[in-house]
């Protein structure tokens, strides 16, 4: 009878199986370590253009050219120059592209770009012809600029999923500002930008007053605001003062400020209100300074060699407020040679003031906003198309020309803030 070679023993070898497990258990750790690495070396390997960058940059803009994004980045980039002070296009450059390509903005607002391109004495020579200094960076890329500039390695958290849009929206380009990621999404609509950011949101706008071109709520001066478009508003004002807009700004504006900017023909207006308590006698003394710092005294001295010396006097007390009552609301008035400004104290402890006073009336009557449309962000809005000519015609805003260039391709931006959250929706 044959013997079954059943162990019974406990110290008897099973070696065999064992070994089987642990070859298994290694197969199966190598596989996720090759899977692990080749996950990784793809998402860096596609950050490149995100991960060494020009020193200095602040804002990352890299956009995504394939067939559902061509035809739109194309026309919005039609009449672009992608380098600072190099006439150099999109157009130019789309037939040596690979899949996308990169924007470098500066606070000096030089811009610079890189690519993956295909690179032939035809893509060398176009450089040439356009005194575009180039640097490889890694396989295929290629950094570009209008002089020779070091880069530096921008530390950005690894993206491990795509980005998911709905079939009617297009994921065109990703953001990168202070090492975190943000993405821009286009619809038939327009652009929708969303930025990770700290914030201290601005009161959400109440009303939209006839013939609004501009709005800005914040808890900071414009001047003081981090975002680029924020800061704009010093320049958008200080046309409406001969000597700088926010020279006037005291402590009374200095709590929930919400500004409104409107126009009729050719004329500007603008609407100041903010959460500050003030007496009467505060507001009557901020309109003499705001008086005085426009229309100073000319005070001429004859010195003691008959020559004639001239003095430019700021004196509040050459100015008297007249009050008035505008829909239930008591306000000081004061004539100006070009303009007459007003402030009042609203029931609800809010100083308006203006240059307008019809815009006090729109206020008291507030006519609500339409909150479904997203142009009309909670904390700011601009109306390109009207206000384009202020800012080209300002120097403090050559900073942005990239920027600029890119907003004048529609004809409202909207801006909504939360507590971790910047969202600019460019609208067509």
């Amino acid at each position: 009878m044959q013997r079954l070679n059943i162990p019974f023993s406990r110290t008897a070898q099973t070696t065999r199986p064992s070994q089987r497990v642990v070859w298994h258990m290694v197969f199966g750790i190598a596989v996720f370590a090759a899977l692990g690495y080749g996950i990784s070396w793809f998402c860096l390997s596609g950050d490149a253009l995100i991960r060494k960058i020009p020193d200095q940059t602040t804002t990352t803009l890299r956009f995504f050219l394939n067939k559902g994004t061509a035809g739109e980045l194309s026309e919005t980039f039609s009449q672009i120059p992608l380098i600072s002070n190099r006439n150099i296009t999109l157009a130019d450059l789309s037939p040596y592209l690979k899949g996308e390509f990169a924007l470098y903005l500066t606070d000096t607002g030089t811009y610079s770009m890189a690519g993956k391109f295909k690179t032939n004495k035809d893509f060398e020579k176009l450089l040439g012809s356009y005194n575009i200094s180039y640097t490889k960076t890694s396989r295929n890329t290629y950094y570009l600029s209008n002089k020779p500039e070091s880069l530096t390695k921008q530390h950005v958290s690894i993206k491990w999923l795509p980005t998911i849009v709905p079939p009617w929206k297009k994921h065109i380009a990703e953001i990168v500002q202070n090492n975190k990621r943000g993405n821009i999404i286009s619809s038939k609509d327009g652009w929708s930008v969303s930025i990770p950011s700290k914030n201290t949101p601005g009161k959400q706008i109440s009303f939209q007053p006839e013939g609004l071109v501009a709005y800005l709520s914040t808890p900071v001066l414009p001047k003081n605001n981090t975002e680029p478009m924020f800061r704009s508003f010093s320049v958008l004002l200080s046309p409406l003062f001969e000597h700088g807009f926010e020279s006037t700004f005291t402590n009374i504006f200095q709590k929930n400020l919400r500004i409104y900017i409107t126009k009729t023909g050719e004329s500007e207006h603008f609407l100041l209100v903010s959460d500050s308590k003030t007496q009467s006698d505060q507001i009557s003394t901020f309109l003499k300074v705001v008086a005085a710092l426009q229309e100073p005294k000319l005070n001429q001295v004859v010195l003691s060699d008959q020559s004639i010396s001239k003095e430019m006097v700021v004196d509040p007390s050459r100015f008297s407020p007249e009050q008035t009552t505008i829909s239930g609301f008591s306000v000081l008035r004061l004539k100006l040679k070009n303009q007459t400004i007003s402030a009042s104290i609203s029931k609800n402890d809010e100083v308006l003031f203006t240059n307008d006073e019809n815009l006090i009336r729109t206020f008291k009557e507030q006519k609500k906003m339409n909150l479904k449309d997203v142009c009309f962000g909670k904390q700011a809005f601009l109306l390109t198309n009207q206000i384009q000519h202020q800012f080209s015609n300002q120097s403090q805003v050559i900073k942005n020309q990239l920027l600029l260039a890119i907003s004048s391709k529609f004809t409202k931006i909207g801006v909504e803030e939360t507590n971790s959250t910047t969202k600019i929706h460019l609208c067509k």
